[in-house]
């Protein structure tokens, strides 16, 4: 009888507390496979809420605020994520980080953070990428001399 009315709960209401930040992506992930979007941002918010400063809570986070569109929620937790990860930054951070600037038409800052995004990882083919829709040439970003 219990199990059949905690599935009909809310999943806010399910969500176990001993559920740790992996257990919170693993869930989330879940969630947004099943296209159960608004759950898996519940879940995304109740994570980060827990755990403010985990990388597993703050990438789910932000990769849900962006399926969802929700710029402004995906870039504070992007950029919380990156201040987190400091130099260790990977580039598909720095990558999503340029993506939701551009989202939010914030193009200069999008150029700017692509620029400090290569001085940390030089050369990488993500982030090349993304230099025409912020204005910039593969050639004047790129340290690859051309024989």
């Amino acid at each position: 009888m219990l199990s059949s009315v905690s599935a009909t709960l809310p999943v806010a209401l399910q969500i176990p507390a001993v559920l740790t930040p992996l257990g919170f992506r693993v869930a989330c992930a879940h969630l947004v496979a099943h296209d159960r979007l608004d759950e898996a941002d519940v879940m995304s918010l109740a994570g980060v809420v827990r755990f403010p400063y985990s990388e597993e809570t703050l990438v789910m986070r932000a990769l849900v605020a962006e399926v969802r569109q929700e710029w402004d929620i995906a870039s504070l937790a992007l950029h919380t994520l990156l201040r987190l990860q400091g130099a260790d930054a990977p580039a598909e951070t720095w990558r999503h980080w340029v993506r939701v600037l551009r989202c939010l038409d914030d193009t200069e800052g999008a150029r700017e953070a692509l620029r400090e995004a290569l001085a940390h990882h030089p050369d990488h083919p993500l982030l090349l990428e993304e230099a025409p829709a912020v204005g910039l040439s593969v050639a004047s970003v790129s340290r690859r001399r051309v024989a």
